[in-house]
């Protein structure tokens, strides 16, 4: 074979490399797909419901936090899931029985989101998409143990109603007062 003939099988080998090596170059970047959900999923978005009495309070246009939870439940939360995943609200008791959003009242003595969420986590994780809490931030519970927030669970997401700017809740528990009576009719302050 003469130079003349071994010319365009050295082209046509120089180009192979050349798009082999491109190939391994591609597959080492690790190229992925990605797929939107399918409606058929059968997965739900469990949102958690505060109802915790500091829910009670009224926020700058008279309605209580509460009243607008229940409409960002209603009108925001539901409308996006409809026709993708279905939800189930239940309240931050961890009661797993589905409640409507205008049942919902402010009646729980506390409100413990950490132990709550970390509950329905657990309990929820293969069957949930998603977590998604509705509260004012009121913590009245214990710190979330790191490693019970490290576990695998579906990711939580948190709605915050209330204003920032409002006056904080407290609540008076307990009242002692020492003996009313005054000797010889003074006070010492």
């Amino acid at each position: 074979m003469c130079s003349s003939d071994l010319a365009p099988r050295r082209a046509t080998l120089i180009v192979l490399r050349i798009a082999l090596l491109w190939l391994l170059f591609a597959l080492l970047l690790r190229p992925v797909t990605l797929r939107p959900p399918t409606t058929e999923s059968g997965r739900e978005v469990v949102i958690v419901a505060d109802t915790s009495r500091s829910m009670r309070l009224p926020e700058g246009d008279g309605r209580t936090r509460m009243t607008h939870a229940a409409d960002v439940m209603t009108r925001v939360l539901l409308p996006a899931l409809q026709g993708h995943h279905t939800a189930r609200v239940v309240t931050l008791d961890d009661t797993t029985t589905a409640v409507e959003p205008g049942q919902l009242a402010p009646v729980a003595a506390r409100s413990d989101l950490a132990a709550t969420v970390a509950a329905v986590r657990a309990r929820e994780a293969h069957r949930a998409a998603a977590i998604v809490l509705v509260s004012d931030g009121g913590e009245t519970g214990s710190a979330l143990d790191p490693v019970v927030a490290a576990r695998p669970g579906p990711p939580v997401f948190a709605i915050g109603v209330g204003r920032a700017d409002a006056m904080p809740d407290v609540e008076v528990t307990d009242l002692s007062a020492s003996d009313p009576r005054l000797e010889i009719g003074r006070a010492h302050v």
